[in-house]
Formats: C-alpha cells, sequence, structure tokens
C-alpha cells in the first residue's frame, strides 16, 4: 500500500468530515423523533455522545502523542 499524496490525504480527511457531519445530524434528528414518539432518546442518543467522546478523546490523545497543542 502506497502512501497518501496531499492531495489524497486532503480528500480523504475532508470526506470522512462530511461522514461525521452526516452522522451526527442523522442521530441528533433520530434522538428527536424517538423523544416526541416514545417519550424517549434511547439508542440514537447513546451512539451520538458516545461518538462524539470517542472522537475527542482519540484527537486529544492523538495530538499529545505528536507533541502538538490544542487549536481550539
Amino acid at each position: 500500500m502506497k502512501k497518501m499524496d496531499e492531495m489524497e490525504l486532503y480528500i480523504t480527511s475532508k470526506s470522512m468530515k462530511i461522514a461525521y457531519a452526516y452522522t451526527t445530524i442523522f442521530l441528533i434528528i433520530w434522538s428527536i423523533y424517538n423523544y416526541f414518539k416514545y417519550s424517549e432518546a434511547g439508542l440514537p442518543l447513546l451512539l451520538f455522545i458516545t461518538q462524539s467522546v470517542v472522537i475527542n478523546v482519540s484527537s486529544l490523545i492523538l495530538k499529545k502523542k505528536m507533541g502538538g497543542k490544542s487549536e481550539e
């Protein structure tokens, strides 16, 4: 497997961000739908929360591992 060049890396990164945004929006809409229909948010909300925790923790770990400082 060859290393990605800068353009391929950019495209892959951008695609992953779009997919993450889509998944997040879908889970929020699903949670709201379940809340109004069944009076509970349930699994979609749990998935949204755990997904957010995983992405934030992994980002912090990778930034620390690379020696970079958080830009936020």
